[in-house]
């Protein structure tokens, strides 16, 4: 079984996700680290160091598409406010 996960943000505008690349997307990931991946009202920040986007917010909704030899897994992250005050720098 092949898994592989998608990171997209939420676009308050078009009502849909932003078809958008993240250095967190991944193929080929193994079962236990599939267990690990945030989940629906979880606050993720992703810092992208090569120029792509940011993913910063909470988690909306993920969708397990499911194949026969591979499940694709798309977490939709929408923006929030409250980041900054979950830790202390």
């Amino acid at each position: 079984m092949r898994y592989q996960v998608q990171y997209q943000m939420w676009s308050p505008e078009t009502g849909r996700p932003k078809e958008t690349l993240s250095i967190a997307d991944r193929d080929n990931l193994k079962p236990e680290e599939v267990a690990g991946l945030p989940t629906v009202g979880d606050h993720i920040y992703v810092m992208d160091f090569k120029g792509g986007p940011s993913i910063e917010g909470v988690v909306k909704s993920r969708l397990f598409t499911l194949g026969k030899e591979f499940t694709s897994i798309n977490i939709v992250v929408e923006h929030s406010e409250d980041h900054g005050h979950l830790i202390k720098e």
